[in-house]
């Protein structure tokens, strides 16, 4: 498999990440029990309704596990833009 396929998977895979990180973010505070490991179990289940046939894939232990580390890697960088915002940090990006 060449490296456009593999950007195109992993594109794709993103792209089914993000939003439902967004969505399970805005029914977990509503939801108490839902955090951490059950944020990131829930957000890869959506993403794997999102993802259809491709499903499989992230049933792959190590594409699970990668997936896992994207979704830590995308909540750490949505916390850090909030608190430089915060601190009065300018929001704007070209």
């Amino acid at each position: 498999m060449n490296w456009h396929r593999l950007a195109e998977i992993g594109l794709n895979i993103a792209g089914a990440l993000v939003p439902a990180a967004n969505t399970v973010e805005r029914i977990a505070k509503s939801i108490a029990a839902l955090r951490g490991k059950s944020k990131e179990d829930a957000a890869l289940e959506l993403a794997k309704e999102a993802l259809g046939v491709a499903t499989d894939l992230l049933d792959d232990p190590l594409v699970e596990a990668a997936a896992r580390s994207f979704l830590q890697g995308y909540v750490s960088l949505q916390t850090a833009v909030a608190a430089a915002q915060a601190r009065g940090t300018s929001a704007n990006v070209h």
